[in-house]
């Protein structure tokens, strides 16, 4: 699957969170939304 290059403004503490934790911060976020969407019933 392609993923789509969007831009979007997330809050300071949570992009340092992501990147504190090493390179690939976009694939890890992409995961946690992945990982809240089937919470919500949405996938």
């Amino acid at each position: 699957m392609t993923k789509a290059l969007i831009t979007i403004r997330l809050s300071p503490d949570v992009l340092e969170t992501f990147r504190s934790s090493g390179t690939g911060e976009p694939t890890r976020i992409d995961a946690a939304l992945k990982e809240w969407l089937k919470t919500q019933n949405a996938v």
